[in-house]
């Protein structure tokens, strides 16, 4: 069975990452990780505790960050791909992740909903009357941000 793929980054030409599932919705739904060398890829198949992963963002070839979406009272985390395991680190997310970017090591961003969540802290609130769709953080220290009404917002955490 072929994998439904979700989300991919590279962190160079020759290191990508590909999130997905196989069996999408079903109770054995599984997380797929599949690498890019720059010659050939590499799928693990790997059943995390929880299976909502569904954005991943790698900032150098052995750090590569995953969201998950909190949603049925459950709340949602940041996870880091560590050979084999998946780690749990940093802040936890209440809503749906839709986007996520990270600038550098240790600094991640989520979008869900109306906030923009860090890896490490407190979400921030970008006031607006549509939910936040993508994120892309160039630096550290700015993030820019589009909503569903197609509105852009420069947001400094």
């Amino acid at each position: 069975q072929e994998p439904l793929f979700l989300s991919v980054s590279c962190a160079s030409s020759t290191s990508c990452v590909a999130l997905g599932v196989l069996n999408p919705g079903a109770k054995s739904t599984k997380v797929v990780v599949e690498t890019y060398n720059g010659k050939a890829t590499a799928e693990a198949v790997r059943k995390p505790a929880v299976a909502s992963m569904t954005n991943v963002e790698c900032v150098t070839r052995a750090y590569c960050v995953v969201a998950t979406s909190g949603h049925g009272g459950t709340t949602g985390r940041f996870y880091v791909i560590d050979g084999a395991a998946w780690k749990a680190v940093g802040a936890t997310i209440s809503g749906a992740v839709s986007s996520l970017s990270c600038p550098a090591i240790g600094i991640c961003f989520a979008v869900s909903g109306h906030d923009l969540v860090p890896l490490n802290g407190k979400p921030i609130v970008v006031d607006r009357v549509s939910k936040l769709t993508s994120v892309s953080c160039p630096t550290t220290k700015v993030c820019y941000a589009v909503d569903s009404s197609g509105d852009a917002y420069k947001v400094s955490p």
